[in-house]
């Protein structure tokens, strides 16, 4: 069955050629790799993963012989032993019927990506788009980090658009050092289970390289409503998602939109004030901030100007966001809890000073005559810098007319 299976031992020959990037890209017969001459071919791929440590099981052997939807590719040395190892899934092309069925909650063997785009993201065309699922990839252990993976990758890419298919994806048991090789290689995140794998106990993301200009759009708006989501759900179902991992997704395109501001009210913008520079505590203000920060992370990097170091970014993720408790955070960052206190006083002061030149010497308090009509409260909410400046305009005739008296 394989289990035991090794990879091939690499000599100093081997290893000069793959630095020189000597290595040839094989498209593999599934016939051929379980006949005699393949046999020790297909050990030195089933080596690879077990010492990838792929949970590999009887039935995967049964896959590659028989699902015609699977495919396998790999890269070797001149030598001809195995370094890289890929299996791959074809999937999409589905027909209306089934992407209906899909739609409304049904489900149909294999298609993993077209399957949960379509009943998370209810965008019809993720079902007719074909592509190739990368199910497993894994390198010889005493060459990874190398490049290789990403070699084959982007021979993967080539031989993908040659093909005519429109994109394609993985899905894994996410941490930083696995998406960071994907986010790398043009991948964007699009997906991800709103539970941890029982067995892996990590949560499963998808990310997806679109191959040609009309998959690009669909991946990037999908990129966008999949970030705008874990914003919102940081609080809760990923609450306790890394916060390392959180972040590299946050941060992984565009702004997901291009003209957005904290919309807070006069009263929060005046209570942002006594917590910037008075005794207030972050607890009594963690509403103003979670506003901010979702404001932040919508129009990230384009934040108008407004820059937050990464020690910043992280705090208003992992404290504001996922509302972890100071200590927790404190351990995360390697920080003392007062040091990450006085920190996100400091933010609150870059909020007011970017968002409504206010600083400590600013007039504070309100009119409360001026906040009793609830239409005009209304456009103040809709409309806060507007309304604010209003508000300061207001309070220099005040304070120029008490002057002249």
């Amino acid at each position: 069955l394989l289990l035991d299976a090794e990879p091939a031992e690499l000599d100093e020959e081997d290893i000069k050629a793959i630095e020189e990037k000597r290595l040839e890209y094989l498209k593999l017969d599934p016939y051929w790799l379980f006949s005699p001459e393949g046999e020790k071919t297909l050990r030195q791929l089933f080596g690879i993963y077990v010492m990838a440590h792929y949970r590999n099981e009887p039935d995967d052997l049964g896959i590659l012989a028989d699902a015609p939807h699977h495919i396998i590719r790999a890269l070797r040395v001149p030598s001809g032993k195995i370094v890289c190892a890929v299996q791959i899934a074809q999937e999409g092309g589905l027909d209306d019927d089934v992407i209906d069925a899909l739609l409304r909650g049904e489900k149909t063997p294999g298609n993993i990506i077209p399957d949960r785009l379509l009943k998370h993201l209810r965008i019809k065309e993720f079902g007719s788009m074909k592509g190739w699922r990368i199910v497993r990839i894994a390198t010889h252990p005493k060459v990874q980090g190398k490049g290789i993976g990403s070699k084959m990758l982007e021979e993967i890419y080539k031989e993908a658009k040659e093909a005519g298919l429109d994109w394609i994806g993985s899905g894994f048991g996410v941490n930083e050092q696995l998406l960071n090789f994907w986010l790398k290689n043009g991948f964007k995140p699009v997906h991800m289970s709103p539970d941890r794998n029982p067995v892996s106990g990590e949560y499963t993301i998808l990310v997806i390289k679109p191959i040609n200009e009309k998959m690009k759009k669909l991946v990037e708006l999908a990129n966008a409503e999949f970030r705008r989501k874990l914003i919102d759900s940081l609080h809760d179902t990923y609450h306790d998602l890394e916060t390392e991992v959180a972040l590299m997704i946050l941060r992984s395109d565009k702004p997901i939109f291009e003209d957005y501001r904290p919309a807070l009210t006069p009263i929060q913008v005046d209570r942002l004030w006594i917590y910037a520079y008075g005794p207030m505590t972050y607890e009594a203000m963690c509403d103003v901030m979670h506003e901010f920060a979702k404001a932040y992370w919508y129009t990230y990097p384009k934040t108008g100007g407004l820059h937050l170091s990464k020690k910043e970014e992280y705090l208003i993720t992992a404290k504001v966001l996922q509302a972890k408790p100071w200590a927790t955070v404190a351990d995360e960052m390697r920080m003392h809890t007062h040091t990450l206190m006085v920190m996100m006083k400091e933010i609150a002061r870059k909020i007011l000073k970017h968002y409504y030149k206010i600083d400590e010497h600013s007039i504070v308090g309100l009119d409360g005559e001026k906040l009793d009509n609830r239409l005009n409260f209304r456009e103040l909410l809709n409309q806060p810098l507007a309304g604010l400046k209003a508000r300061l305009e207001s309070r220099k005739e005040v304070n120029s007319a008490d002057k002249s008296n």
